[in-house]
């Protein structure tokens, strides 16, 4: 009897479903993970059938997989020998959707990467080839393949420094160095260095420095989040736009947005922007100055998350972005001047 009531405890708490019949199809036992995965069992064993046949007069055991109400499950059967005598049947079933969840993110990432290497790698080597064939004669032209390659080679250099950013951002094992930060001198040094870059588009970054609250954090790891945010701005921006950012302390967060004036996210990507691989463009012919490989947005969601801060978008199609970043301030902050602003507002505004 305890040794009965031991194997039923076990049983019981199992995380696969357990279902064992005779030959007659008679249930001998079954625990309750399989009433908590399939509330109707009826349906749910329909099935079933063929493998129960399949068990009893083929081979002796079996194993395939099956989707029921949005998940994915994984069927594992055996024919057993009844201690009174007779056969049986003992199915598992183990679900396995996130599984294929992550197999899936696997193969997106594998086809994304091989895509993305290989259109600038034909484009090298088919000025290489250019070169090679006509030489270096006409100058003009010698300019153009060297140039095409010098930037095919920087993008490769920037997907493969994506790629390890990745790697290590999403392994959730990468160090933090927490200091006090002064968010103002953090933001003026960003949008220093991205004024640079964006000014030969004819875009400019714009942030009113005033005094802010201290934040803790990484410094290096918050900048970079903060230059990947305003990057992709740039790159939805139109020439002569400006990328406006703001920051704005309440009683626990300092909330940092990132507003630009462009194309904007269609509302039904919005969920999507955050995840490795994923871009609003999914046009591959685009200029690899806007095209990107959509793992930025990624990395600072990472980073952003490991700070136990938030980052959220509002967007809507034609009238730009707003990225919202909020960290939170130090419990016994003082709180600085705080100046409104109606987020929602400039949002649905025009520029």
């Amino acid at each position: 009897e305890i040794s009965r009531n031991q194997m039923a405890t076990v049983f019981s708490s199992m995380q696969d479903g357990v279902i064992a019949f005779d030959s007659q199809k008679n249930v001998i036992t079954q625990n309750r993970r399989l009433s908590e995965m399939f509330p109707d069992l009826k349906i749910a064993l329909a099935g079933f059938d063929a493998v129960f046949e399949q068990l009893l007069t083929e081979k002796p055991e079996s194993a395939s997989e099956f989707e029921y109400e949005g998940k994915n499950y994984l069927l594992n059967a055996k024919r057993i020998e009844m201690r009174e005598g007779g056969t049986g049947v003992l199915f598992v079933v183990s679900d396995i959707t996130a599984v294929k969840k992550v197999e899936e993110e696997q193969n997106r990432f594998i086809s994304s990467v091989s895509h993305e290497l290989k259109t600038p790698l034909t484009t090298l080597i088919g000025y290489t080839d250019l070169l090679e064939r006509r030489g270096f004669d006409d100058k003009a032209l010698a300019e153009k393949a060297i140039s095409t390659m010098k930037n095919e080679g920087n993008r490769l250099l920037r997907l493969v420094n994506d790629l390890l950013n990745i790697n290590k951002y999403h392994s959730y094992d990468f160090d933090l160095i927490f200091t006090d930060i002064d968010p103002d001198a953090l933001l003026v040094d960003v949008c220093s260095e991205m004024n640079v870059a964006s000014g030969e588009l004819g875009i400019s970054v714009m942030y009113d420095s005033r005094p802010l609250p201290q934040i803790k954090g990484d410094y290096d790891r918050l900048k970079q989040s903060l230059i990947n945010v305003i990057e992709n701005a740039i790159k939805y921006s139109k020439p002569g736009d400006a990328v406006r950012v703001n920051a704005i302390p309440d009683d626990e967060f300092l909330e940092i947005t990132i507003r630009d004036y462009g194309e904007g996210i269609p509302e039904d990507k919005k969920e999507k922007i955050f995840e490795t691989f994923y871009r609003v463009e999914e046009d591959r012919s685009r200029l690899s100055i806007k095209g990107g490989f959509g793992l930025g947005l990624s990395i600072v969601k990472n980073i952003i998350e490991r700070h136990n801060g938030t980052v959220s978008v509002e967007s809507f199609e034609g009238e730009g972005t707003l990225m919202v970043i909020r960290l939170p301030l130090p419990k016994d902050n003082s709180k600085a001047e705080r100046v409104p602003e109606d987020i929602s507002g400039e949002v649905e505004g025009d520029e």
